[in-house]
């Protein structure tokens, strides 16, 4: 075999075979020729390496990441992709910042200049009504539309043009049955929010109390109220449906049913579950849409505190004698009750109202532990959650900041695009007090001034955003999302 592969490699005859083996130049020329073909099969071969490491690593979008700091338009990557990044490139987008010291990010999101600092999600000019970007602009924080969002909206629209008062007209309509699924975080505009839905919609569509669906205690065989419809199967969902006409439902004290995504065709990672997926199976036509609002987080815990720590218990107090709480005594009262939850359970539900990071703990289907009090060096604590609440909220059909709800041009406009909404005058026997006119209405005792920037001091204030870092980075990027499918609907197309 080794002549032969001589023979081959020379092209001569026997002889010069012989030649080649017998002669010690030969042999030593030979050797270097071995030697320069190991190098340059070894050198090939690490170039080779080099490249699909490249490839791969550009595939994956992470040599965008060490971007997410920079100015806002720096987090535009210019392509010809559309608009809309993928789930994950956001959810790497969001964790990066999210690592950085929530001191140092305090400053780089300009809350103490209140001009959104370094401006990771171009809210400075989001907020003017301008798009940033051309329509050749990939965002990176900015996430496809949820899979099938505007046939099921089409189809809630058409239902309830088609309604009547024919509690079965759902049923007929092309598309098949669509409630609301309203994601409802307390002191968030939930109660604004209901009486939006009966201003437009038919009296039995709506839930009674607060748009919570009432259900039977299998213990006492007493009617709840508020059946607590975030602890309800699919099937149950489906049935309840089914029996009683109502196309809106609202979750207020469990985590956010992950599970409910599936009636959507949809999962937290943008796939759609098959066929035979067992939260799908049972699924004879209900779809839903999903809707919430935020609040800024800081706002949020101080109307959550003036409303449950004060207003609620304002004539017990007096009976007893005793003084009103401060904030910081409700926050410690209110989160040692925490270990005492479970969802569905009457024991301390409300004590959910006063976690630290509550849109990470709802969002994430009650995956973050305790109380919330977090430290971006635990990242193995809360990154897990953190990316689970995003992707949830990525799902949403509408994510409405609570301020903008009822204003031209922007909530309005939102929901009459979504839902067909029109009437935004709040009615109904149980929203409460308020300004019926310009839509903003709470359950009792009156609208507070819940700004947190001016009820506390600049110390206390920066140490509740900073224990709150990760619901802030979330509500800023809901906002923007918000805002840029606004602002940028003629120029960028968020598609799916």
């Amino acid at each position: 075999m080794v002549t032969g592969f001589f023979l081959s490699a020379n092209g001569s005859g026997a002889g010069s075979a012989r030649a080649a083996i017998g002669s010690p130049l030969s042999g030593s020329q030979r050797r270097r020729r071995q030697s320069d073909e190991r190098r340059r099969r070894t050198a090939f071969i690490a170039a080779a390496s080099f490249v699909v490491a490249i490839l791969i690593y550009a595939w994956l979008g992470l040599a965008g990441e060490a971007q997410y700091l920079g100015d806002g338009a720096a987090a535009v990557v210019e392509a010809q992709f559309g608009a809309s990044s993928s789930i994950e490139t956001v959810v790497r987008y969001l964790t990066q910042l999210a690592r950085t010291d929530p001191s140092k990010l305090f400053n780089k999101l300009g809350m103490e200049s209140l001009d959104y600092g370094d401006d990771p999600f171009s809210l400075q000019q989001l907020e003017k009504g301008q798009c940033p970007w051309t329509s050749e602009a990939t965002v990176e924080w900015l996430p496809p539309r949820p899979h099938n969002s505007d046939e099921i909206a089409a189809a809630y629209r058409n239902n309830g043009a088609e309604s009547g008062r024919n509690r079965d007209a759902g049923r007929s309509t092309e598309g098949g049955e669509v409630a609301i699924w309203y994601e409802h975080l307390s002191k968030a505009g939930g109660t604004t929010f209901c009486g939006l839905a009966k201003s437009n919609m038919l009296n039995w569509q709506v839930p009674r109390y607060h748009c919570m669906p009432g259900k039977l205690d299998a213990r006492t065989g007493r009617k709840l109220l508020d059946g607590r419809v975030g602890t309800w199967s699919n099937d149950e969902l489906i049935q309840h449906v089914r029996n009683n006409g109502h196309r809106v439902v609202s979750n207020e004290w469990e985590p956010f049913s992950v599970e409910k995504l599936a009636l959507s065709g949809r999962q937290l990672d943008g796939s759609t579950p098959s066929k035979n997926n067992s939260l799908r199976s049972s699924n004879e036509g209900l779809r839903l849409l999903f809707v919430t609002t935020l609040r800024e987080p800081s706002d949020r815990l101080l109307s959550a505190f003036t409303f449950f720590g004060l207003t609620v218990t304002e004539g017990r107090r007096e009976e007893r004698g005793k003084d009103p709480p401060t904030f910081h005594e409700w926050i410690a009262t209110t989160q040692g009750r925490l270990k005492r939850y479970n969802p569905g359970s009457m024991v301390s539900f409300r004590a959910n109202t006063a976690r630290y990071n509550h849109i990470v703990w709802r969002f994430s289907g009650g995956e973050l532990a305790g109380a919330g009090r977090l430290q971006p060096e635990g990242d193995e604590v809360w990154e897990g959650p953190f990316a689970n609440a995003a992707r949830a909220l990525m799902q949403h059909d509408l994510v409405l900041p609570m301020d903008v709800m009822s204003k031209d041009g922007l909530g309005k406009e939102a929901l009459r695009d979504l839902l067909g909404w029109t009437n935004f005058r709040i009615e109904g026997r149980q929203t409460g007090k308020g300004d019926r006119e310009g839509g903003h209405v709470v359950t009792a005792g009156g609208i507070k001034n819940s700004n947190a920037r001016d009820y506390f001091d600049k110390e206390e204030f920066r140490e509740l955003w900073k224990a709150n870092w990760l619901d802030h980075i979330l509500y800023l990027w809901c906002r923007a999302v918000f805002l840029a499918r606004l602002h940028c609907a003629d120029r960028m197309g968020g598609g799916e």
